[in-house]
């Protein structure tokens, strides 16, 4: 079973003696989002599904190299879908490597909040739910739930000097797959496939709609995901519009594609909804009755190494493959 997913961003200067010169801008700064399947939102605001199983570069400064984000996803062991297994961010001297449950700096664990030349290092959060955060002096910012979910935000004097999945950060969607090899595409499958970082990883293939291949999911998934609409959720609405953003488009996607039970990628499409809304609303849904399934350890995570979340005695638990144990089969 598997997920969902979602990305954030602040901040300034660069990585050499000068500091970036910054350019007008009707945007301050500008978010680009990975949630769920996953579903991509360009720093521009296009939508795409891209469900690539390498390693992407997720965005980057292609003008002056002050930053770089890679992304890799994995088969989330239920389906088409995949999830992001790590998150690499370079700058300038100093590499962070974000994976599920721990954070390397230049190739050394942390085990704490850590401050590295002008780059800030945080988690928040407990239990099953844990965000790393990564906040810098480059005005980029990070933020990973460990699953599903990135959002990088970048400050606007990076305003046309940005590529990778996240898109060409100028206000247009129209340029947003600038492949790269400098071509403006019109396939998502095609853009992304060329942001690979080892050309040797397999291509992503088109998928048709998991909807239209599982029709009698359609209306379980319509159903189910129309709770973003419904208290506590509408709370949100003046802020985030569920149906606008595609966070029901994305839910319904999710359910659909979903092998086994689809409670765990309902499960993943609210607490994407809930996450992006935390700015402005406290939901405080978790410990509402209707969503007490979403606490079960391999709903609200995705079980590793090819494993299956299975509904057992109305528990969720992972079913691991030969050779790995643990609650989420992470122990080989």
């Amino acid at each position: 079973m598997e997920g969902i997913i979602a990305l954030m961003v602040v901040m300034n200067v660069i990585a050499s003696s000068t500091s970036p010169s910054i350019q007008p801008s009707s945007t301050v700064e500008a978010t680009c989002k990975a949630r769920g399947d996953p579903h991509y939102t360009t720093f521009d605001g296009r939508r795409y599904d891209f469900m690539g199983r390498c390693e992407y570069v997720l965005a980057k400064d292609r003008v002056n190299n002050t930053f770089e984000i890679r992304q890799t996803n994995e088969p989330c062991g239920n389906g088409v879908p995949t999830c992001t297994r790590s998150i690499i961010v370079i700058f300038p001297n100093i590499t962070i490597e974000l994976r599920r449950g721990t954070t390397l700096v230049n190739g050394a664990e942390i085990t704490m909040s850590s401050n590295y030349q002008g780059v800030n290092i945080t988690e928040s959060g407990n239990g099953n739910r844990i965000n790393t955060i990564v906040t810098s002096d480059y005005g980029v910012t990070v933020h990973w739930d460990n699953v599903y979910n990135v959002r990088v935000t970048v400050g606007g004097w990076y305003l046309n000097k940005t590529s990778g999945l996240c898109g060409t950060y100028n206000d247009i969607e129209d340029d947003d797959f600038w492949a790269s090899n400098g071509t403006t595409v019109a396939d998502p499958v095609k853009f992304g496939n060329s942001w690979k970082v080892d050309p040797a990883c397999d291509d992503a293939i088109e998928v048709p709609h998991p909807c239209d291949v599982n029709p009698g999911k359609r209306w379980i998934a319509q159903t189910n995901c129309s709770t973003l609409l419904r208290p506590p959720f509408n709370e949100c609405s003046s802020h985030i519009d569920a149906t606008e953003e595609g966070f029901i488009s994305d839910c319904e996607y999710d359910m659909c594609a979903c092998e086994d039970d689809p409670v765990v990628c309902y499960c993943q499409a609210i607490e994407a909804y809930a996450d992006d809304c935390a700015s402005f609303v406290d939901l405080q849904w978790e410990n509402m009755e209707e969503f007490a399934v979403c606490g079960t350890p391999c709903a609200s995570a995705p079980c590793y190494n090819g494993g299956s979340c299975v509904n057992v005695d109305a528990s969720f638990e992972c079913r691991c493959p030969a050779g790995f144990l643990g609650d989420r089969c992470e122990i080989e």
